[in-house]
């Protein structure tokens, strides 16, 4: 697995059909590469990683529209869930994922 940083946090590279093994806690990411550099669409947190990522995730569908969604990064972050959110707004912050404005948007909205 090859190791990315996003703003600063380590994720490892994974193929998307190997993250139903991550039963653990954690942020990931949607990422997009088509040939040139990665590009990163969605970055969130979870308790099981394994459970939250795929076609059920809330913004998967917007995921593959935004580009293909050929990797899954992690963090195996372990520590409270507060501190993977905190993590989550510095990336989100730094590089504007574009589904995470999406998200934002559909919670003012709702």
């Amino acid at each position: 697995m090859a190791t990315i940083e996003w703003a600063g946090v380590s994720f490892l590279t994974v193929a998307r059909q190997d993250v139903e093994r991550l039963r653990t806690s954690g942020l990931f990411a949607y990422i997009a590469r088509d040939g040139g550099p990665a590009r990163l669409l969605f970055v969130g947190e979870a308790d099981d990683i394994a459970r939250a990522v795929g076609p059920h995730h809330e913004h998967w569908a917007r995921a593959l529209a935004a580009g293909l969604v050929n990797e899954i990064h992690v963090c195996l972050q372990p520590g409270a869930r507060l501190d993977r959110l905190q993590l989550v707004s510095r990336i989100a912050r730094a590089l504007s994922p574009p589904l995470n404005g999406a998200a934002e948007a559909d919670r003012a909205t709702a």
